[in-house]
């Protein structure tokens, strides 16, 4: 449990600094549409140390700040943007593993970074529309 709780303060740690560098000035990231955000659907992969990948079909609902996904699993949880920032945190339905995601949003189709869980270790994962 140390442990978890470790990981977990490390990886708000670096979703604090993620946000924080993610500030945008005037004219930055004129490739992502403010607006658009990340609601609809993704193919999200994700590579865990073993270098074994999962894939799954996410959809995000809400408003372009927060809100509430599923994937093709029933797998569900909530998310924040910050800019160009994402923090998402993943429930397994069967299994109760949590996983917490934090990542850079590229532009209207990319995002990506890294995610640590209660029961699965770290890695990175991709998604693109």
């Amino acid at each position: 449990m140390k442990r978890v709780v470790l990981y977990f303060s490390i990886f708000l740690l670096v979703f604090g600094v993620v946000s924080f560098q993610g500030c945008k000035k005037s004219g930055d990231d004129e490739n992502i549409d403010a607006n658009a955000g990340v609601v609809g659907t993704w193919n999200l992969s994700i590579t865990f140390k073993n270098n074994s990948v999962v894939k799954r079909v996410i959809t995000f609902a809400g408003t372009a700040a927060e809100g509430k996904f599923s994937d093709d699993l029933g797998d569900s949880g909530t998310y924040r943007v910050g800019d160009v920032a994402i923090y998402f945190t993943r429930i397994a339905k069967t299994t109760g593993v949590i996983q917490y995601f934090i990542g850079i949003i590229a532009d209207n189709n990319n995002m990506s970074g890294t995610f640590i869980g209660t029961d699965t270790g770290t890695g990175t994962w991709s998604a693109t529309r």
